[in-house]
């Protein structure tokens, strides 16, 4: 038999492989099939509920965190922060800054339709809302709920309790957080947040969970009921046999566990947020009611899966050897030296990872067979493009204009100054056509740049540049400071109401040398430095008119030079500060390249 396998093709020995294979176990699957059906269903069903738990516990969870952060990002707000130290002279100041607090409020919420309200109440007196609904007219200060929040170093939650604490209600359930507000300048507590969520909410998302089936419980940290939901037709178990049960288990918050009880499968999971624990019950007697068909199902998906087998068989063979036989083509086709066929499989099997991996062999090949030529030609380019970037017509026009204005006005001294600088500037350019300098002359081309831009700019631009002076003898590409100060200069402190800082730094770190320039300029967003650095990282040419094209061609000269390794790395604070560093190998003579 075996040796009879072994003369016939690849396909048709593995479909009668599949055969074999498939049919036995599918007639040992059908006589054990009814007899674990009803613990099958069980266990599904028991899955379900501890899924149904959970998802139930997820939402309340990601609904109590969001009342939680809205609490202390209010607790944080600069604009509360200022009212609440406010003192008022007068009834009629209060009154208007509780107008300003809760219009504030207002606008921070006004986009959540879960929150019933928010609150901030001060110790000067200050009430502010986010809602229609007045403040009972109590001394709050001295309510229980409102010393036990002030006098607390973390959230407070309150279980379900009708009518608000803060404000006046009809006969709403609420649940509730407070936490205490901390003065950021003198680190006292001077007040509380508090936000009342409606116990609909919590309805609306159990519903959602229990889809018409069963019953859901919600319970305090203490393990009491304090709502539940019923759609079992009235059949539920006693309050006091789940409080038991509850107390009696070992729970874990964020982990659902199974609680004894011989009528209903019963599933409890504590909430991460505030203690409070949801717990879903079902009656065993519903479970049990699909395994009368099971019979009758089993038996038509027995010969349904035999001839599925067959058929599986067919097609699983066919798949196997028809990329088989396409790659032994496409390897057929690179021997006699075509490598610009592919494969391009669809598969991700070990026959799809095999068939990417040649052609990723031959992208590879012809990839270095391209880079030998146009590698050359490309770093010729890089270097053409960037020295453009640099001294453009409109730099040398403002100076030399700037220097023609200088002599008119008798400052002699100042247009010596600056012409040079402009002298120094063009030298270490042109550097005899090196492409690698020191350090010190990489810096004295920066100041002179500095010196120029700082007269022309003369109330918008401060400077500094500090370099260790025993890392001045390293060597460097010439021209990476320069296009990094410019960027700062036209996209950093121009666009800034008033005068700005510029520090340029060069320090040694281990084998490395790197080369900072700092602004205090307008800064740019997370989003924006994070698609900066990527097209930074990948090399990606901004399209013409785009900033930081002078930024690219820094980047790209460096990894050319010195490896993929090295390069430009970009941070910022959006309206303070951004920060652009190279990072290169430290050498010394001529041998820049790694």
């Amino acid at each position: 038999m075996h040796k009879l396998l072994m003369r016939m093709d690849l396909r048709p020995r593995l479909q009668v492989y599949f055969l074999i294979l498939s049919v036995i176990p599918v007639l040992f699957v059908g006589v054990l099939a009814y007899g674990v059906s009803a613990r099958v269903i069980m266990n599904t069903t028991r899955e379900k509920t501890v899924a149904t738990t959970d998802m139930v516990c997820a939402a309340i969870d990601e609904l109590f965190f969001e009342m939680q952060t809205l609490c202390q990002n209010t607790a944080e707000d600069i604009a509360m922060q200022r009212l609440m130290r406010r003192e008022f002279a007068d009834i009629k100041e209060q009154y208007s800054a509780d107008l300003e607090g809760s219009m504030e409020l207002a606008f921070s919420v006004a986009s959540r339709d879960n929150l019933f309200g928010l609150y901030v109440i001060g110790e000067n007196g200050g009430k502010y809302k986010s809602n229609a609904a007045s403040f009972k007219v109590e001394n709050v200060l001295e309510r229980p709920w409102y010393r036990q929040i002030f006098e607390s170093d973390q959230p407070v939650w309150f279980p379900v309790h009708q009518y608000s604490y803060a404000v006046k209600t009809i006969d709403d359930s609420y649940l509730s957080i407070g936490v205490p507000f901390v003065d950021k300048a003198s680190g006292d507590v001077c007040g509380i947040v508090m936000a009342d969520i409606e116990v609909k909410q919590l309805e609306t998302i159990m519903e959602r969970g229990l889809a018409g089936q069963g019953n859901i419980y919600l319970l305090d940290a203490d393990g009491h009921i304090m709502y539940r939901l019923t759609f079992s037709g009235g059949s539920a178990p006693q309050d006091k046999a789940i409080e038991s049960a509850v107390a009696q288990a070992q729970l874990v918050s964020g982990e659902p566990a199974l609680l004894p009880d011989p009528d209903f499968l019963m599933v409890c999971r504590p909430l991460a947020q505030s203690g409070f624990k949801i717990l879903g019950a079902i009656p065993k007697k519903e479970i049990t009611r699909s395994t009368d068909s099971v019979a009758v199902a089993v038996s038509i998906s027995l010969l349904l899966m035999i001839g599925a087998s067959i058929f599986g068989g067919m097609v699983v063979s066919d798949t196997v050897t028809r990329p088989l036989r396409k790659l032994e083509k496409i390897m057929a086709q690179v021997e006699s030296g075509d490598l610009s066929e592919r494969v391009n499989s669809t598969y991700h099997d070990e026959i799809g990872r095999m068939s990417n991996s040649f052609d990723a062999m031959l992208d590879e090949t012809q990839r270095l067979i391209d880079q030998v030529v146009n590698e050359q030609k490309k770093l010729r380019q890089s270097e053409l493009k960037v020295l453009q970037a640099q001294i453009t017509p409109h730099f040398l026009y403002n100076s030399l204009d700037s220097v023609r204005w200088l002599l008119r006005l008798g400052k002699m001294e100042q247009a010596q100054q600056m012409l040079e600088a402009l002298s120094t500037l063009f030298m270490v350019a042109l550097s005899r056509g090196k492409e690698v300098i020191t350090i010190h002359d990489e810096i004295r081309h920066v100041h002179s740049y500095l010196i120029i831009e700082s007269m022309i700019y003369s109330k918008k631009i401060q400077y500094g540049i500090e370099v260790e002076p025993e890392i001045e003898q390293y060597k460097t590409l010439k021209l990476l400071l320069q296009p990094l100060v410019e960027n700062a200069i036209y996209h950093g402190i121009k666009p800034k109401d008033g005068a700005g800082e510029i520090l340029v730094c060069v320090v040694e770190e281990g084998k490395e040398i790197t080369l900072t320039v700092r602004d205090t300029g307008v800064g740019m967003s997370e989003e924006t430095v994070r698609r900066m650095q990527q097209d930074l990282d990948a090399l990606n040419r901004p399209r013409t008119g785009q900033k930081g094209y002078g930024l690219f061609n820094v980047n790209e000269r460096v990894k050319l030079f010195y490896g993929s390794d090295y390069g430009v790395r970009v941070r910022s604070r959006l309206g303070e500060w951004t920060e652009v560093s190279i990072r290169i190998p430290k050498v010394t003579g001529e041998d820049f390249y790694v």
